[in-house]
């Protein structure tokens, strides 16, 4: 969860001395601040009533003596609701948001208005946030739905219980409340990258991109907003250059670079390999200088500053890049970019449904399914990223059958010079028909045909139960050797990219790819794999 939003309405206010600015909230009964008339009741209100005003004199100072301030006016007065909002509202300058939650849920105890249920549970998911998660975020939903039903024009309240929605991977309902909440307030810009996010992490490109676009002409160019519109741009860059559409992803970048003038180092770090990457597109249009003025503007402002060491890598990218954009100028002389036409925004319809999102097992057993890896890859990759997994599925295809008989031989004989040859790789998918880009695409098990070959010429010799070990990449080659219609849990490291290739590191960016470190074969495939022109042993 992220991007939420951060009431500091009527703190500002005091701390600049001027009006209190908090939702208009119904005054306490007479029958709590007096009693009935009760001489010491009435006594104990004026000297509440002192206390909170001791305490609004203090903001500039100590936020903890204000606190304080508070606290001594609500033990006199425990349900005094203009003491229980101002201590909220201290203690979320402290972001001690377990205490903006007890002290609200006070309130609501005593005037359940929406304003009291929202940053009661807007307090309870910003602490679900900072523990972590889980559990906790489910008790948000209470408050959250209830602020809904009390005033169902609260976008603020259907786009945090959103997140909650989506915590708990009620993915349809999810993607309805932060349309809703779009609905209501479309100006918001933190409301639109969550439901860009969840129609990317279900593979729904063009929905993503429509709100986007929406959000780029709905958001007002603001300095608040400016580094949330430079965001969205990138973002929108990066679908237009998956579809192939070299000027709408030059037409965002240029978007992006005009609202990033204090960029944070991310969105700097992008914005420089987007233009990078057109530059590197032969199909896109060329504008060299532009992509190095941006790729050593990180270098300066990043790399040779305080951030160096926390942007390692980043810096270490952003350098090979410059060298290689700057080879490219001395054996291509840059091309002048033509001038790109803006993308044409595309309003949100009123009344769009919103697309169907469907949330698929995302385990078997003790492993991930097919969609569940890579659905996490998408939304949460640490879930999955940085130590072996296991995934089960069936094999759907190989690329066996697509290897040069020229590749085909015994190992320790190289290849003829033009003779050009991938990695073995087999597709893991959820069924046995699964389409490929549903797939997950498996490398790693043999380093070239050749190996394979090797493989099952021991597989059919008289010791087919020796293991055969990859001379190059020293590992066992599986037995029998993957082959379509297999349901297999398999184990290995998976990311976004493979760089065990001699040609440059295998990319995919949705679906992602798995480096093989051993398999466990739960049905057998219907017939036994090998290469053309090798006969298998019956």
């Amino acid at each position: 969860m992220g991007h939420f939003w951060v009431y500091w309405g009527a703190v500002v206010a005091l701390a600049c001395g001027a009006a209190e600015t908090r939702p208009v909230v119904a005054k306490p009964p007479l029958a709590i601040a007096k009693a009935g008339g009760n001489d010491s009741t009435a006594r104990d209100h004026q000297r509440a009533q002192a206390l909170l005003n001791e305490g609004d004199a203090l903001v500039r100072v100590n936020v903890d003596e204000v606190i304080e301030k508070y606290r001594q006016a609500l033990q006199l007065e425990p349900n005094n609701l203009d003491g229980l909002w101002k201590v909220s509202l201290a203690h979320e300058k402290k972001a001690d948001w377990a205490a903006v939650a007890a002290m609200m849920e006070r309130a609501v105890a005593v005037v359940p208005n929406a304003e009291y249920l929202h940053l009661w549970g807007r307090a309870l998911v910003e602490s679900a946030q900072a523990n972590g998660g889980g559990a906790l975020v489910e008790l948000a939903r209470e408050p959250l739905e209830r602020c809904l039903k009390t005033d169902p024009k609260s976008a603020d309240c259907a786009f945090l219980l959103g997140e909650v929605e989506w915590s708990a991977d009620h993915v349809p309902i999810a993607a309805k409340l932060f349309t809703l909440a779009l609905r209501l307030d479309p100006q918001q810009a933190r409301y639109y990258e969550p439901l860009v996010t969840l129609y990317t992490v279900f593979k729904q490109p063009e929905a993503a991109e429509m709100v986007l676009t929406e959000g780029l002409r709905q958001v007002p160019v603001s300095e608040p907003n400016r580094g949330q519109l430079a965001t969205m741009a990138l973002m929108a860059a990066r679908l237009a250059g998956a579809r192939n559409d070299a000027l709408a992803r030059q037409a965002w970048l240029d978007r992006a670079e005009s609202l990033a003038d204090e960029a944070s180092p991310e969105v700097l770090f992008e914005l420089g390999f987007g233009y990078a990457s057109v530059v590197l597109d032969p199909t896109g249009p060329r504008d060299t200088e532009k992509a190095l003025r941006l790729l050593n503007l990180y270098v300066e402002r990043i790399c040779n500053g305080a951030l160096a060491a926390q942007y390692d890598r980043q810096c270490s990218d952003t350098n090979s890049s410059i060298q290689r954009l700057r080879f490219l100028d001395t054996v291509a002389p840059p091309v002048a970019s033509q001038a790109t036409a803006a993308a044409t925004p595309t309003a949100l319809p009123s009344g769009m449904p919103v697309p169907k999102l469907e949330l698929q097992p995302l385990r078997a057993g003790d492993a991930y399914t097919v969609f569940g890896a890579s659905y996490f890859l998408r939304y949460r990759a640490g879930e999955v990223t940085g130590k072996p997994v296991a995934i089960t599925g069936y094999i759907v295809k190989t690329n066996f059958d697509e290897a040069p008989r020229c590749a085909v031989h015994r190992a320790g004989v190289a290849d003829p010079e033009n003779c050009h040859a991938s990695i073995p790789a087999f597709w893991l998918g959820d069924r046995p028909d699964a389409a490929e880009a549903d797939c997950i695409k498996v490398m790693g098990f043999a380093s070239s045909y050749a190996q394979l070959f090797e493989a099952i010429r021991l597989a059919d010799s008289q010791k087919p139960d020796v293991p055969y070990q990859d001379a190059l990449w020293v590992k066992t080659i599986p037995n029998p050797l993957p082959a379509a219609g297999a349901k297999i849990t398999v184990r290995g490291d998976y990311g976004r990219s493979f760089a065990k290739v001699s040609s440059g590191a295998e990319t995919n960016l949705t679906m992602g790819v798995l480096d093989f470190i051993a398999r466990d074969v739960l049905e057998p495939a219907p017939e036994l794999a090998t290469l053309p022109g090798v006969k298998r042993r019956e």
